[in-house]
Parts: C-alpha cells; sequence; structure tokens
C-alpha cells in the first residue's frame, strides 16, 4: 500500500478511479439570512470551506452596486462561490472539488443553514469522468 506521500498528483486529487471531481450547483431562494454585506458573506462562506474541511488559498469578492455580491474563495481542492441577487433574495452557490477530504455536500448544508432559503435545488455533476482513458 502507497502512502500519501508516495501517491502521485493525479492519485491525491482524485475520488476514485472513474472521475476527477465533484461539483455542486446550488441555487437557494427566499433566503431569509441574506445580507447585501460583502464581510459578512465572506465569513459565512469562510465558515462553510472550514465545516467542509476544505484548505482555504485565497479569497476574492466584489460588491455591485446598487447590490449584489460576489464571493470567490479559491481552495487546494478546486473553489467555492457564491453570487447573491438580495432583490431576489436569491443565492447561487458552486462548489467544486476533487480529493478526498473535503465534503462539498457539508458547505452546502452550511450554507442553507445560514442563509434560510425556502426552496433550494441541488446538482451534482462528476467532473473528469473516465479520464485518461479512450472515450
Amino acid at each position: 500500500m502507497k502512502s500519501k506521500k508516495s501517491l502521485s498528483l493525479v492519485e491525491e486529487h482524485t475520488e476514485d478511479k472513474n472521475h476527477v471531481g465533484r461539483h455542486l450547483v446550488s441555487d437557494m431562494w427566499n433566503c431569509k439570512n441574506l445580507d447585501d454585506d460583502v464581510e459578512k458573506l465572506e465569513n459565512v462562506l469562510l465558515n462553510a470551506c472550514h465545516v467542509a474541511n476544505a484548505t482555504i488559498l485565497g479569497v476574492s469578492s466584489h460588491k455591485f452596486e446598487p447590490q449584489g455580491v460576489t464571493v470567490m474563495v479559491l481552495l487546494a481542492e478546486s473553489h467555492i462561490s457564491l453570487h447573491s441577487w438580495p432583490e431576489y433574495d436569491y443565492v447561487a452557490i458552486d462548489v467544486f472539488t476533487c480529493g478526498h477530504n473535503m465534503n462539498p455536500q457539508a458547505a452546502v448544508d452550511y450554507l442553507e443553514d445560514k442563509l434560510k432559503p425556502t426552496k433550494v435545488e441541488t446538482s451534482k455533476i462528476i467532473r473528469g469522468r473516465n479520464y485518461g482513458k479512450d472515450t
């Protein structure tokens, strides 16, 4: 059995031998706790990263006028983003991850708990299916 340190980069960042990563795309409507403050939304997203066991590399955000916020967190495992439309009490969440240690569903669940939407639709996309194989 190989130790984790001896694994190749591809093996280390692969969920299994059939795909490279998972991408959760979540729409949350009627968010009761949606704030239009960029710092507050950054903190909520960073906390979601911690809950999901993600490795944070950097954060970038933008406050739109008259309203709306985009927050992107660059992760060693890939990225997580939040885009808000406060005029609709709506947020769009993306969590793309590779590797074994991060739990992207935990991030989505945390955001749902904090933002208090009345409707959520989350899709899971498998990324890099059958990588390295002739298709």
